[in-house]
This record gives structure tokens, sequence and C-alpha cells, in this order.
């Protein structure tokens, strides 16, 4: 199975680049400028990664509303703090819930 694709499935490049194209390849949380690990090249902390705007775990999904791009330092300040502790979080949970299909 290549690295790309997840034990669920789903093409996590092509969503990656999808979410970073929607975004003009600005991290969603910081409107930082990113790159794609294909390109190779860029500040480590700015590399784009793909982010569940609600956790999988919460009832998130695989759903284009539910993903954006991150930089790296977005996704690991997020991994470090339960998403719903974070006030800009609840805010953001509200959000996805209203426009959830």
């Amino acid at each position: 199975m290549s690295s790309d694709i997840s034990r669920k499935g789903y093409n996590v490049k092509a969503l990656r680049f999808l979410a970073w194209k929607r975004q003009n390849g600005h991290c969603y949380f910081c409107d930082r400028p990113t790159w794609l690990p294909s390109t190779g090249s860029g500040e480590p902390d700015s590399m784009a990664t793909l982010e569940h705007l609600l956790d999988l775990d919460r009832g998130g999904s695989w759903h284009g509303s539910n993903l954006a791009c991150s930089c790296l330092g977005c996704n690991n300040k997020r991994a470090a703090e339960k998403h719903a502790e974070r006030k800009g979080d609840r805010d953001l949970i509200q959000q996805y819930s209203r426009s959830a299909p």
C-alpha cells in the first residue's frame, strides 16, 4: 500500500493538495504560506499537512468540508492540545456542525 493512502483507503496526498489549492497555499489556522512535501523545499514548520477540523475520534469525517490544509507548526500545536478544549476550536466545531451535510 502506498504511503499516500491511509488505512481507510483515502488518498491523503490528493486530499491535502485539494485543501491546499482551495486555501491558496495558506494554513487554515494562521494564514501562513505553506509548501507541499512533493515540492520538497521550504521552512520545515511551514510544510503543508492535512488536518481534520473535527477530529475523527470526536465524530469528524473524511468529507472535504471537514478537511483543511495546515502548516506543520499548527498541526503539531493542535495535536498537543485537545480540539474541544481550545476556545477557537469550540467556535470551529459549532461552525462545522452548522455547515456539515
